[in-house]
């Protein structure tokens, strides 16, 4: 066929409009060929019925063509690597090499089995706490893989921790795959992804009665004792956990000091409950310490004073003391002063000569006397002796006395003065 010169004419100037328009497309927007920055995953299609992909392909690189405009959009999606080498290509780019250009693939049988969901509990339920009940739903997984890797699979276990739980639990958890040594094994697939742990737990409360104990501390004043300490209550129920229960045999309050104490000293404390337990209500311990004065008895000398002595008679007492027995409180005797205890005997009546008489105590009320050693003296009565007055150096003997008149004045009552209380 011959072409006319019209034709010839119009099919050059299409193609120098088309080389036009190719150099100035290529001058506004240059092509660049490089290696794409993130490398594409292998994938294996069409596998043989009954085999599996054992192992993992690996990634390759792709070289890229493409327009400036067109570098800005690629991604790793856009690409897909198979064994069979397929290329996939789009827009305006193109895939010009890859690398590696060869994979090595083994081919095993496709296996399934289904293996138990065993729940693995691990720590510590805080004291008073109990795990009543366990459970895992489903209690079976599926897995599917290599054959060889199937077979040693023997469990789908499960992790609880428990520490820290106070109620029941129920969560969603991925089981791991482990063979008959307890070793993780992967590269195998298994359904249900995630299986349902419930866990019931339960509050074990115990109650313990206990005594309460208290101290006291400092001395009470002297002469003083403490003759009782009174608790109310006597006794506190706690509740708590076993542990915590077991360790508490009695509650201690803080001391009641005494120091100086010379009456009851009482305090009101509120307990509080201590680690692990609680008191079972509030409860206020009321504290008493019974102050008491000590009684004793103390053996004092005592001179013995004549009381209706007649006149013109002196008396001589044998013995002229007496030891008193008395008894009383600690304080009352130490402030006894000289003469508050006397001992008296009764001459009244009496005349000139001896005569045996009981001794009669006078003392405070607040002073018990017990005994008086001896009970009774001997008085002997008598005029008092007459003494001739002698002539002093020089002078002249005196002139005798008239007749019928007294050598002295009247005599007076004469007593032995009683000796003050000696401690």
């Amino acid at each position: 066929m011959i072409l006319s010169g019209g034709i010839i004419r119009a099919a050059i100037a299409l193609v120098l409009g088309f080389a036009t328009w190719m150099v100035v497309t290529w001058q506004q927007n240059p092509f660049r060929e490089d290696w794409l920055g993130q490398t594409v995953p292998t994938e294996v299609t069409h596998l043989p019925a009954g085999m599996v992909e054992v192992g993992k392909l690996g990634e390759v690189r792709v070289r890229l063509r493409a327009s400036q405009d067109a570098w800005s959009r690629v991604k790793p999606a856009d690409f897909k690597a198979s064994v069979e080498l397929a290329r996939q290509t789009s827009g305006e780019y193109q895939v010009v090499d890859w690398d590696p250009k060869k994979v090595t693939i083994r081919l095993e049988p496709l296996a399934q089995a289904s293996v138990p969901v065993q729940l693995q509990v691990a720590g510590n339920l805080p004291d008073g706490y109990v795990l009543r009940s366990q459970a895992v739903t489903p209690d079976q997984v599926s897995i599917t893989g290599e054959q060889d890797l199937v077979q040693t699979i023997t469990q789908a276990a499960v992790m609880t921790n428990l520490d820290g739980m106070n109620g029941n639990v129920t969560q969603d958890v991925a089981p791991a795959l482990l063979n008959d040594k307890g070793e993780p094994v992967s590269g195998v697939q298994f359904s249900p992804g995630t299986v349902r742990v419930s866990l019931e737990i339960d509050r074990q409360i115990g109650v313990k009665t206990v005594p309460i104990r208290v101290a006291t501390q400092g001395q009470v004043a002297s002469g003083y004792w403490l003759t009782s300490l009174m608790l109310s209550p006597q006794t506190v129920t706690i509740t708590g956990g076993p542990t915590a229960l077991g360790k508490v045999d009695f509650i201690d309050v803080p001391p009641l000091d005494l120091s100086g104490a010379k009456a009851d000293v009482a305090r009101t404390t509120k307990l509080a409950a201590g680690s692990g337990y609680s008191l079972v209500s509030d409860t206020s311990v009321e504290v008493k310490a019974l102050i008491q004065p000590l009684r004793t008895t103390e053996v004092l000398p005592i001179g013995v004073a004549v009381q209706g002595l007649a006149q013109g008679l002196e008396a001589k007492l044998s013995p002229p003391t007496v030891e008193v027995t008395i008894s009383g409180l600690v304080p009352t005797l130490s402030a006894l002063r000289p003469g508050d205890i006397s001992a008296v005997v009764s001459a009244q009546g009496l005349g000139a000569g001896p005569h045996t008489l009981p001794v009669r105590l006078n003392a405070p009320g607040s002073i018990s006397l017990d005994a008086t050693n001896p009970a009774q003296v001997t008085v002997a009565l008598a005029p008092p002796a007459t003494v001739a007055p002698t002539a002093a150096p020089g002078a002249s003997p005196a002139a005798p006395a008239s007749a019928g008149a007294s050598a002295s004045g009247s005599p007076a009552a004469s007593s032995t003065p009683a000796p003050s209380p000696s401690r």
